[in-house]
């Protein structure tokens, strides 16, 4: 992966930034989240990383399609009722937030012990 890191660099990525909507958002099965915004600033950073992930291993694991830039404000590693946390963020009024991202992480992921974990493998500086 460190020719990635080489690759990556070169290309013309710009940080992104970041702004969350004043409602919920997105809601995975057992996520809450904002969206993040405006979704093409990310895309563009997501697609340069992934560029060239291709070019250094001729083919990128993870599919491009099916990923919602977002910041998740609430997780459950178990079922129960989503209607909580759902009142709980209607309830409130939230200003838009924004934030510059000057980092990527390319991170190494798993399910092992039934929740979501990482390491971070790298840091590629955006910008």
């Amino acid at each position: 992966m460190p020719g990635v890191l080489r690759v990556v660099q070169f290309r013309d990525a710009e940080g992104a930034v970041l702004a969350r909507p004043g409602s919920a958002g997105a809601r995975a099965a057992r996520r809450a989240a904002f969206s993040a915004l405006p979704p093409g600033s990310v895309d563009a950073v997501r697609g340069a990383i992934r560029g060239a992930i291709g070019d250094v291993l001729g083919e990128v694991p993870e599919s491009a399609t099916g990923f919602r830039p977002h910041v998740s404000v609430a997780y459950s590693a178990s079922d129960g009722p989503a209607a909580p946390v759902e009142e709980a963020l209607a309830a409130r009024e939230f200003s838009p937030a924004r934030a510059r991202v000057s980092s990527a992480e390319l991170i190494v992921i798993h399910r092992d012990n039934e929740m979501y974990e990482w390491e971070t493998f790298a840091t590629v500086p955006l910008g």
